[in-house]
Order: C-alpha cells, then sequence, then structure tokens
C-alpha cells in the first residue's frame, strides 16, 4: 500500500513556498525609510535590519543576485548619507523604481 502523504521520487512539490520578490523587498525597505523619514538614525537601524533578513533571501535562493545587489545599493546610500542625503533619497522617485542604478545617478552630478 502507498501512503497518499508519501513523495514519490522526482514528484514536484504542488506548494512550493512563498516567496517575497525583489519589489516586494524594495516596497518593505521604502516603508521603513518614509514610516522614519523625520527620524534618520532609526530607520538606518532598521535598514540594516533588513539587509540581514536580504542576505538570509539570497543565500536560501528566494531573492536573486541582481535584486540583492540592487537593495544593497540603495541601502548603501540610505546608510552613508547624512540626514539631508536621507530626505533627498526618499523624495527621488527613481531611487525606488525597480532597475534604479547609481552609475547614472554619479554621471548626472
Amino acid at each position: 500500500m502507498r501512503w497518499p502523504w508519501k513523495r514519490r521520487a522526482g514528484h514536484e512539490d504542488r506548494n512550493p513556498p512563498l516567496r517575497r520578490d525583489t519589489r516586494a523587498w524594495l516596497t518593505a525597505l521604502r516603508e521603513v525609510c518614509e514610516r522614519h523619514f523625520d527620524q534618520p538614525q532609526a530607520g538606518r537601524m532598521r535598514v540594516r535590519e533588513l539587509q540581514v533578513e536580504w542576505r538570509e533571501a539570497n543565500t536560501d535562493g528566494t531573492l536573486d543576485d541582481a535584486g540583492h545587489l540592487g537593495l544593497e545599493r540603495r541601502a548603501y546610500r540610505l546608510l552613508n548619507g547624512d540626514d539631508e542625503a536621507w530626505l533627498m533619497w526618499l523624495d527621488d522617485l527613481s531611487f525606488w523604481q525597480p532597475g534604479w542604478n547609481p552609475d547614472e545617478v554619479d554621471e548626472q552630478a
């Protein structure tokens, strides 16, 4: 007798684990930053916590390398700027768009 819940070899999982895509991570980052717009230091601490989550997601394969790199590049700008830069990045709509490229920003500056 075959048990109905036993997996067969080569059988795909019908219910794969939920994955948070890059857009969802980007939205979470933006929400954290907007929630802490008037407290940049608290926002930076929360961004560092998100970085840990991104690294874990990248390690277990739920966040691809390109998405992880894009999130880290944004985090770098948010974490290394002063309070004025924090607000500038929050107001920059292109910064929050998927596919944002920091090299284009450096060329315009």
